[in-house]
């Protein structure tokens, strides 16, 4: 073997193995209140996704996210424990809801939170992507996003 072969595949290793090793993964989020509702769709690459599907409006637009910003994303997702039950609510209806789909390796687990209602971490979740939809500048696209899991978690049967 001659030395630049030596180099090229002592490069390739260094490089191969300092590869983040991230799986593939898909959440869907969906904010509803009286007021305003929408979808937020990202995975574990740099677009996300702000799609309003309702009998109102309809509109797909997307963006651009930091790497520090996806980097933080795909460690909260990621770390979450979801609980056994998908469903959290109290007795009012008109407040806000987060609902979470996350697509991973052929594994679906999902969340609905009601009303302050539900685990903590996902409330925290929610107001962090609240605030990256705020922060970030959408553009149209004309593509339509697969919301099909979500909306059959959301638009459903609503008892455990």
């Amino acid at each position: 073997m001659t030395k630049s072969t030596i180099i090229i595949m002592f490069t390739s290793i260094i490089f191969y193995g300092c590869n983040s090793k991230s799986s593939d993964f898909s959440l869907t989020f969906y904010r509803w209140s009286i007021h305003e509702d929408y979808y937020l769709k990202l995975n574990n690459y740099d677009t996300i996704l702000y799609i309003i599907d309702n009998p109102i409006e309809k509109m797909t637009r997307y963006a651009l996210i930091s790497e520090d910003d996806r980097e933080l994303l795909q460690s909260k997702i990621q770390d979450f424990n979801f609980p056994k039950t998908e469903r959290f609510s109290s007795q009012i209806d008109d407040g806000l809801s987060y609902n979470f789909v996350y697509e991973s390796d052929k594994q679906i687990k999902r969340l609905s939170n009601h009303v302050n209602s539900g685990p903590k971490e996902f409330w925290e979740l929610g107001k962090l992507l609240e605030s990256l939809k705020a922060k970030y500048h959408f553009q149209e696209i004309k593509k339509d996003a697969n919301l099909k899991e979500m909306n059959n978690f959301i638009f459903t049967n609503t008892s455990d």
